[in-house]
């Protein structure tokens, strides 16, 4: 079951274009990422370890609802925040992705996208312009020929590409941490460049692993269980992102990336050291 609805306090964050998102608040007053379910593929990920929280239902809805629901509530903040402070990201979005095209890619990759991950392309088809991934646009998109490196504006740099590029990743969804098992399914569909050697990964394997969130990096072993689902890692970026503070993953550590402007576009990075001299801390 998916862990982003807890027992506890209740946090309604409404927005004008979605319902609202409902997530756990701690003691501290943050909402908490939840920790994953046990793992049962085994073998070749390693489990991320972190405290076991309750999960409970929302009456009248499927797991597939809620986490539709959570998605698209957690998006509609982040967007919402990029109008405000990071116009030039928020120009930079795409349409949704069409869905024969989500169709294609689940049917070449024999998997189903999890239901979170699969709602935001329904909302956007990447989180920037498909240049900045090395692709050309397509012309109802509507977007400029050419990007300008704004789809790097989730935590730690990562971008989501068009849905059609999934497959295309050198390191992607076909080799990440399954050389042993053909029954298991994990889906790259985050990274930190257009190379697709860094970034995340989520479980499309059936069973009680199924849409939980890793990481993964070059010559790297995976790490499984970051966030239990697309729907906890997207409401923890929102809080974050509100928060003014870096993620906070299942293990309880926080990143020391924050969120900051490079020329009106959200860049996470550490205050201490900014890659780019011109970043500046969002306040």
């Amino acid at each position: 079951m998916s862990g982003f609805v807890r027992t506890g306090a209740c946090a309604c964050s409404p927005s004008p274009s979605a319902s609202p998102t409902c997530s756990t608040t701690s003691s501290s007053g943050r909402h908490a990422p939840m920790s994953p379910p046990p793992f049962c593929a085994g073998g070749e990920v390693r489990e991320v370890a972190g405290a076991r929280h309750e999960t409970r239902r929302v009456a009248g809805m499927t797991d597939d609802q809620q986490q539709e629901q959570a998605v698209a509530g957690a998006w509609a903040r982040i967007e919402e925040w990029l109008e405000r402070h990071a116009p030039r990201s928020y120009r930079m979005l795409p349409p949704p992705a069409p869905e024969a095209d989500i169709r294609e890619v689940e049917q070449e990759l024999d998997l189903t996208v999890p239901p979170g991950l699969k709602a935001f392309y329904r909302l956007r088809n990447g989180t920037g312009h498909p240049g900045d991934f090395g692709w050309t646009p397509e012309p109802d998109t509507g977007l400029p020929l050419q990007g300008q490196e704004t789809a790097w504006l989730l935590p730690r740099k990562h971008g989501i590409p068009p849905v059609q590029h999934l497959p295309y990743w050198d390191e992607g969804p076909h080799t990440i941490g399954r050389p042993d098992d053909p029954m298991v399914r994990y889906l790259a569909f985050a990274a930190t460049d257009r190379s697709g050697l860094y970034g995340l990964f989520t479980d499309c394997t059936p069973g009680t692993g199924y849409g939980r969130i890793g990481t993964f990096e070059e010559a790297g072993i995976p790490k499984l269980g970051v966030w239990s689902s697309f729907a906890d890692y997207l409401i923890e970026v929102a809080d974050a992102l509100y928060e003014n503070r870096g993620v906070e993953y299942a293990d309880g550590h926080q990143d020391t990336k924050v969120p900051g402007l490079v020329d009106q576009a959200l860049v996470w990075d550490g205050p201490a050291h900014p890659r780019d001299p011109e970043w500046t801390r969002f306040a």
